[in-house]
Order: structure tokens, then C-alpha cells, then sequence
């Protein structure tokens, strides 16, 4: 049986900068947890396809649930009744987003020999990543009961739990290619896991998807 999972220790894990051109190859993300290497590959459009029709009959399954809103009602009622605005906490993460922007292209603008330099600013874009995946996962939290998030998630699962590998052997002199297998076999394998990756594997294939 797994242990539970530690959600600060999953925030922290999507807190690292991973999307650099050594870990990103051939649209395929590589992350290390726990010692072991994993990677997410980009869906072929087979698994596109599955995802799209599981999605599908989720959200028909959701709109038939009570209980479940749709994003606008949802912003209005925690606007109204718990004065919360969402729309203000998405403008937040949007400045962070042109902040991280600015900091990115100076940084590329930095010349090697300013060592210093590049360090603060690399420290800079960690903090305001940081400061961002807060607001993001704040935002998440409060509208996870609408149909439209429930139904994405439903997608990302769908895809996290087809395209996630992790390294069972290493390349060597005898030995030409690595060999990668399947961290789940099914969907449902996928569903009842209560892991670290799981939930660190669906953050980084959205990483991918966003960014490759």
C-alpha cells in the first residue's frame, strides 16, 4: 500500500526548473524522483483520441451531477458569498507570467562572464515560478468542483497515465538503446495509485504540452 501523499512535497517537485534543453529531447520531458529516472512523451494522436472520448463521457457524466457547477456560476457564487474573485487572482498569475517573460529575456541578454548576474536572476524567475504555482494552485483549488475543470483533469489523467515511462535499463557498450517501460498499464492502474508521481507526472506533462 502507498504511503499518503505529501502535497508539499509534490509542490516542491513542480517548484524546480525542469524545462531546460537537457531534460527536454525529442519532445520527451525527463524528471528524476527518488532516485529514478522518468519522462513524459508527447501523446500520438491514438492516445489523443482515447483522451478525447473519455473526456467526452465524463462530461456527460458530470452535467448529470449535483453538486457540480460551471465555472461562471462558480466564480459568481464564490464572488458573492465568500468574496473571493477569481478573475483577480487569474490577472495575478498573468503579471507573473509577463514578469517571468521580462526576467527570461533578460537573463538571455546576460553575458557568461556575469556569473553573479545570472545567478540572482535565475534565483528571481524560481521565486516568481514560485509565487505564480501558488496563485495557480489556489485558483485550481477553488474551482476544482466545475464541470470544465473536472473534465480537463479527467483529459490530463487520461494522457499522464499513458505517457509517463519510467528507466528500467540503461544504455552500455552491449547494450545500444535505454529501455523505458510504462510506469501504469492501465488506466485504472493509474486511478488507483497514490503516489508522488502520480501527481508529479501529470504536472509535467502539462509543462510539455504548454511548452514544446
Amino acid at each position: 500500500m502507498e504511503d499518503k501523499v505529501n502535497i508539499q512535497e509534490v509542490f516542491e517537485e513542480l517548484s524546480k526548473d525542469t524545462l531546460n534543453p537537457e531534460l527536454v529531447k525529442d519532445n520527451k520531458l525527463h524528471f528524476r524522483l527518488e532516485k529514478i529516472l522518468y519522462r513524459v512523451i508527447m501523446p500520438s494522436q491514438k492516445i489523443l483520441a482515447e483522451a478525447n472520448l473519455h473526456k467526452d463521457l465524463m462530461q456527460g457524466k458530470f452535467i448529470q451531477q449535483k453538486g457540480l457547477f460551471s465555472i461562471k456560476k462558480l466564480k459568481k457564487i464564490l464572488k458573492e458569498n465568500q468574496e473571493i474573485d477569481i478573475d483577480e487572482i487569474q490577472n495575478e498569475i498573468d503579471k507573473y507570467e509577463k514578469d517571468l517573460l521580462q526576467l527570461h529575456i533578460s537573463l538571455a541578454h546576460r553575458k557568461d562572464t556575469d556569473k553573479k548576474g545570472i545567478e540572482e536572476l535565475k534565483n528571481k524567475i524560481n521565486e516568481v515560478k514560485e509565487k505564480r504555482l501558488t496563485l495557480v494552485l489556489e485558483k485550481t483549488n477553488y474551482l476544482s468542483s466545475s464541470i470544465q475543470y473536472k473534465v480537463q483533469e479527467e483529459y490530463y489523467k487520461y494522457l499522464t497515465s499513458q505517457c509517463t515511462e519510467k528507466l528500467i535499463a540503461e544504455s552500455k557498450e552491449d547494450v545500444k538503446e535505454e529501455k523505458w517501460e510504462k510506469v501504469w498499464k492501465s488506466f485504472d492502474e493509474y486511478q488507483n495509485a497514490n503516489s508522488k508521481i502520480a501527481y508529479v507526472a501529470i504536472g509535467r506533462l502539462n509543462e510539455l504540452m504548454l511548452n514544446v
